[in-house]
């Protein structure tokens, strides 16, 4: 009888060709190493850097966010207290912010919609 070996599919070995290349193997010898072919290491590889720059690029941006809503506030905070007066695009009357502490936001003065 024929020797039976147990073949992990390529999925199964991505985690494995990841780190050997993290280690500073090259291509050929993760292909070797896990039979393997030298583009289905390509593939797992840019995919994995795909995903790991759109992690980086999801924590810049809820990094940013958090500095918006901070400047907003700010924004909001220094209008309400400088008496600025606008026309209100709820109520298309002249008024001024005023600063709802309930609401934690700047409301029109007369219709008392959040700004």
């Amino acid at each position: 009888m024929g020797k039976k070996t147990f073949e992990l599919s390529t999925e199964k070995k991505a985690p494995m060709v990841i780190e050997l290349r993290r280690k500073g193997a090259t291509y050929r010898q993760i292909a070797k190493w896990l039979n393997i072919s030298v583009r289905d290491i390509s593939k797992i590889l840019k995919e994995h850097e795909i995903k790991g720059y759109a992690e980086r690029i999801e924590e810049r941006l809820a990094k940013l966010e958090e500095k918006i809503d901070g400047l907003a506030k700010i924004v909001r905070t220094g209008f309400a207290s400088s008496g600025v007066t606008f026309i209100c695009p709820f109520c298309g009357n002249l008024s001024k912010f005023v600063y709802d502490k309930s609401k934690k936001l700047c409301v029109c003065k007369n219709c008392g919609k959040t700004i």
